[in-house]
């Protein structure tokens, strides 16, 4: 299993979006405005509490682009 680190040492944006599924649940979410279940679903699997907004607010911004 490889792991890529962004310059500050953390993992990726994309790292933290581990399996496919995993992915599609997060945008689904997301397209739902449904944060506090983001939130558990982030958390139980391994993002770091620190990381949980910044993920939700860089997938609010793709799903925006893609017109989510």
């Amino acid at each position: 299993m490889s792991c890529r680190f962004s310059i500050a040492g953390r993992p990726s944006l994309a790292d933290l979006l581990t399996a496919p599924e995993a992915a599609e649940l997060y945008r689904d979410l997301v397209a739902a405005d449904r944060y506090q279940d983001f939130r558990w679903f982030a958390l139980s699997q391994g993002v770091p509490e620190e990381r949980v907004d910044e993920l939700w607010r860089h997938l609010g911004a793709v799903g925006a682009s893609r017109g989510f």
